[in-house]
């Protein structure tokens, strides 16, 4: 019910956004560009996986705002694996994120301890990052910081959309994990390469991407690659999607356009704090797989300055005794604009 509702406010944005949008962008050329983008994911989807409750990742929510400023540029040029040559063009932006993610056992209903699953646990965080880009290579650099245990409010959040929906009541958030601040640092490397074009046009897309993790949340590494089939596509480096936001690197008027993607990692793992607990924990952890790997599947529509997608995603087991595997759908929509 959630996810008809949501679908259908952001397809009636879309579909009342102002045709001349696209223009305005380019006859503003003194202006500051800037995008808000909102990402939202949940296991709650029309590829129902998770039987007919929330489980594991039960909800994500992210919101954005990316602009290219002037230090942007300043401080892409000093941090490390520069991607430019000499003479090459380096484009920069900026952004700034607020988000929380909620993180549950199979059975909700169940008011006990349940040892042989993944903890109770809340993220509530704000986060920076600086993106940086050649023609065809993208680097995102990102920090968070935040509260895991009930200080992130994620107890609330559930209770709040459980009751507004009629939803299975959540019974056991008295065994989540305790208070901690956390930190994670992450770094991105993605590629562009185009597979075939058509009048000029690039028409299939190949983004292989790598990167890794530190921080007292999580620390793993990761790679991928990405796969898109369409029409016009935008100025940059694939879909956006919570733990990667979209490059604004090529902020500008978009052509109105749409592809769809499939997108396949892998990731090694070295620490889980949502899956193993903190150390000040009242609850339990279990423990993580080494090997994790998630398959992405999806679609993205832009139209003036609105771009609109959607995704599944499906995981492998992610801890050792899992049962049943994991997914989780997502929306975004983002507006770009100027100031």
């Amino acid at each position: 019910m959630k996810w008809t509702a949501l679908i259908t406010v952001m397809a009636a944005m879309v579909l009342c956004s102002d045709a001349r949008a696209q223009q305005d962008l380019l006859d503003e050329p003194e202006a500051d560009p800037f995008v808000i983008a909102f990402y939202f994911e949940n296991d709650g989807t029309f590829v129902k996986r998770n039987k007919a409750t929330d489980r594991h990742y039960t909800n994500g929510v992210k919101l954005t705002l990316t602009h290219q400023p002037a230090w942007a540029k300043r401080l892409a040029s000093v941090l490390p694996f520069s991607p430019s040559r000499e003479g090459e063009q380096l484009k920069t932006a900026a952004g700034y994120a607020f988000g929380q993610n909620i993180y549950t056992p199979d059975r909700i209903e169940v008011v006990a301890l349940q040892p042989n699953d993944r903890p109770y646990a809340g993220w509530l965080y704000a986060g920076a990052y600086v993106q940086r880009a050649t023609q065809d290579v993208f680097d995102h650099f990102e920090a968070n910081i935040g509260l895991i245990g009930p200080s992130s409010l994620a107890e609330d959040t559930q209770r709040l959309i459980h009751d507004l929906f009629d939803a299975t009541e959540p019974r056991g958030w008295d065994n989540q994990l305790s208070d901690e601040v956390g930190f994670d640092f992450t770094f991105r490397r993605h590629w562009k390469l185009p597979l075939l074009t058509s009048q000029g046009s690039k028409v299939v897309e190949l983004i292989p991407q790598a990167g890794f993790t530190v921080g007292t949340v999580h620390r793993h590494a990761e790679v991928g690659a990405l796969v898109r089939l369409g029409v016009n596509f935008p100025d940059d480096f694939g879909p956006g999607r919570i733990e990667q936001p979209a490059a604004a690197t090529g902020l500008g008027a978009k052509q109105n356009g749409a592809y769809t993607f499939v997108r396949v990692s892998g990731r090694l793992v070295e620490y889980n704090l949502f899956l193993e607990g903190n150390s000040f924990r009242s609850s339990h952890g279990v423990e993580p797989e080494t090997l994790v790997g998630e398959v992405q599947v999806g679609f993205v529509v832009t139209y003036g300055r609105l771009e609109l997608g959607y995704s599944q995603t499906f995981l492998s087991q992610q801890f050792k005794g899992q049962g049943e595997k994991d997914s989780f759908g997502a929306l975004t929509l983002s507006w770009t604009s100027r100031f």
